[in-house]
């Protein structure tokens, strides 16, 4: 089962290759994720945090 964290705002069909990225507006929630975790990774890593940031953004949409 392929899970998305972003759909098309037009209501475009989901992607049948489950890539979802660029002009179809689909973001597959693993490429999401990572990118969350990449970012506050690197916002962080002055602070000596960027594991910590890493996991944060890993597991930000656990609940959902």
């Amino acid at each position: 089962m392929k899970f998305y964290a972003h759909t098309a705002a037009d209501n475009h069909p989901r992607p049948s290759d489950g890539r979802g990225v660029g002009g179809e507006g689909w973001q597959p929630l693993a490429a999401h994720l990572r990118g969350v975790a990449d970012l506050a990774k690197q916002f962080v890593a002055p602070l000596g945090l960027a594991a910590e940031a890493e996991l944060a953004g890993l597991l930000h949409d656990l609940g959902k």
